[in-house]
């Protein structure tokens, strides 16, 4: 079975809108679950909120349902906002090869929002954030 994790971070990295904005190859900053330490704005974190596999009538294992929630991390809203825009532009229309894994349908716009992180630690540096949640559709 693909690792549709993998795949989906690796296939975020080939895409030019997106590299753009937060490098490419080993050196961009897109990240699993939390970003490294005083990562260089912006940057994308993606996590896996959800999956399960669906079955046929005859038992065998046919598609993966997964759920992404991808956080477009800024220094200003509108930093934070082109790069959800990109990702979301990204996002459709359905029907990718990501890595290993076919993705047959993505289900966008299913929660959007954004907010702000005060600055810590004595820094006047502020992140902004948009969060977007994308159901994918991935067959065995």
């Amino acid at each position: 079975m693909a690792e549709i994790s993998a795949d989906f971070k690796s296939w975020l990295g080939t895409r030019t809108a997106i590299t753009s904005l937060v490098g490419s190859s080993t050196g961009a900053r897109i990240f699993p679950e939390r970003p490294k330490q005083n990562a260089a704005l912006p940057y994308l974190i993606i996590t896996q909120s959800y999956g399960r596999q669906q079955n046929n009538l005859g038992g065998r294992v046919a598609m993966q349902e997964c759920q992404f929630e991808i956080l477009s991390v800024g220094e200003t809203r509108n930093q934070a906002d082109e790069l959800s825009t990109a990702v979301h532009n990204e996002m459709t229309p359905s029907n990718k090869t990501m890595g290993s894994s076919f993705v047959t349908e993505i289900m966008t716009e299913l929660h959007r929002d954004s907010g702000d992180d005060l600055p810590q630690d004595g820094s006047d540096r502020a992140r902004y954030w948009a969060r977007s949640v994308y159901r994918l559709f991935v067959v065995l």
